[in-house]
Parts: C-alpha cells; structure tokens; sequence
C-alpha cells in the first residue's frame, strides 16, 4: 500500500531537476516519493547547497526549506528530511499545514517500509505508528476529505502488516491489530459510500 498523492508528483520532480540543471530557481516544489526517478548524486547535492543557502538567506521562504527536505528524502535521508518538514510546519505554519504533515507522514511510511524490508520490524513499528498519527491529525485538520481518512486506512492496515509479520506477536498486540483491522473496515467501507464522515 502507498499513501495517496496527485498526480502531478512525477513532473514537478522532473521540473525542478531540469531547472536544477540549468541553474534555475527552486521555486517548483519537488515531492519525494517512492516513485522518484534515480537522480545522479552530483545533481542532488548541488540542489542541496543552494537550496540551503536559500534557506539561510530567506528564513521567510517555506517553499525553500520544503524544497531541501524533498531532497533529503529522495537520498533516503529521512530523519534529516522528517526534521526540515518538521521545522517547516512549525516556522511557518503553526504546525496546521496539511501538505507538511503529509509530507512528513509520507517520509515517515517509506522510513518503515525500508526498515521492514531489511527485517527492523521494532523500529518500523514505531516509524509507521509515527506516520499514522500524523494522517490522523491531517485528517482532523480536513475531515471531510476522503484522501485523508485513506492515508489513516492504510497506515493501520500497514501497521498491522508488520505486526503480524513478526515471529511471535503476543497475544495483546494480535487483538489490538484485530481491533485496528476492524476499524480498517469501517474507514473503507465508509470510503465506498461517498457523502458519510469516518469516525
């Protein structure tokens, strides 16, 4: 399962790759995703560095800080990335921004899903409980948008993927997951029927 996103992601990635490139402004905002195209390393870390001296030079330019943290993420550097959307959401926006928040529970899903991949499942736990309770609060912020009460849906259900996935769970963390997969339930079905508000 992924976290949804709209469909222009691919191309404001190429956008700003063309435009770093060129040498051109880091206004296009680049989204990191696990769909992201390979980048060369050079390209990158060029971004980086004028991104972060934009960054100090323009304390008042969220796009910026956003800018680098999308970058990080694409390296796979997600606590560096998690820390700037964190940073971010706080400086500018009071920690009420629904795109940061999606940003950071969307660097922390994929934080989970390679550490469940390299067999961390304590760790990717913890990432994915984290990524959850931030589409949770996105989705108290815009209630009535289906997108945001999907993300919490698949947050739960990978959640209870990775828990069922270890060796031995115990038996209270196997009824907690029965009871977030009940609720699973509940989210899609809701989803299906256009018009009702998950609760």
């Amino acid at each position: 399962p992924q976290l949804a996103f709209d469909e222009g992601e691919h191309r404001r990635t190429a956008a700003l790759l063309r435009q770093a490139e060129s040498g051109g402004s880091s206004a296009t905002v680049l989204r990191g995703t696990a769909g992201n195209p390979v980048v060369p390393r050079g390209i990158l870390e060029g971004l980086k560095m004028r991104l972060r001296r934009a960054c100090e030079s323009a304390e008042d330019a969220p796009g910026d800080w956003s800018n680098l943290a999308h970058l990080h993420l694409a390296r796979k550097e997600y606590s560096q990335a998690i820390k700037l959307y964190k940073q971010c959401n706080g400086n500018f926006y009071n920690d009420a921004d629904i795109s940061m928040l999606h940003y950071i529970a969307s660097a922390l899903f994929e934080w989970s899903q390679d550490l469940q991949s390299i067999g961390n499942l304590k760790m990717a736990t913890q990432k994915m409980l984290e990524c959850r309770q931030h589409c949770e609060t996105s989705a108290g912020l815009d209630p009535s948008n289906p997108f945001q009460w999907f993300n919490v849906a698949v947050t739960k259900l990978a959640a209870a993927s990775i828990t069922m996935s270890q060796k031995a769970p115990s038996a209270a963390h196997v009824r907690q997951t029965i009871t977030e997969l009940d609720h699973v339930n509940r989210l899609f079905a809701v989803l299906e029927n256009a018009g009702a508000e998950p609760g």
